[in-house]
């Protein structure tokens, strides 16, 4: 579902956060193509590779192994990088706390339209808690 999803957006990707369910070699891929930065977990059981070996690489994309690649050489400024998928995810979580995590619009249009305004009227919630 990942590619396709990436594939709507087109090129100028930045970067995509992602939590371990989504890593592939295809989604990394995809991300990469976009031409975005794939920060997804690698899963807890990784050990990480001896440098200089080959394994299990011959079924990983180059953009899949440059991402773990990155995550071995640093962990920390990888994970740094890697928390801005915590701030989504909080985000995401208090709009769907304060409006609800379902939308009521029967029709794809009318559903997107829905959502944006959702997302309007929570960053206006924002700003106003803020100036005041």
């Amino acid at each position: 579902m990942l590619e396709s999803l990436v594939d709507q957006l087109g090129t100028g990707l930045e970067a995509l956060f992602a939590d371990a369910g989504y890593l592939s070699s295809r989604n990394c891929a995809a991300v990469q193509q976009a031409g975005g930065t794939p920060f997804i977990r690698p899963k807890k059981t990784w050990k990480g590779d001896a440098p200089g070996t080959a394994r299990h690489r011959t079924h990983r994309s180059p953009a899949y192994q440059d991402m773990l690649d990155a995550f071995q050489r640093d962990p920390a400024v990888w994970l740094k990088a890697y928390g801005q998928r915590n701030r989504i995810e909080s985000t995401f979580g208090a709009v769907k706390q304060r409006f609800g995590g379902r939308l009521g619009a029967l029709h794809r249009r009318m559903a997107e339209l829905e959502a944006h305004l959702k997302l309007v009227v929570w960053n206006l919630t924002r700003v106003r808690t803020r100036d005041f």
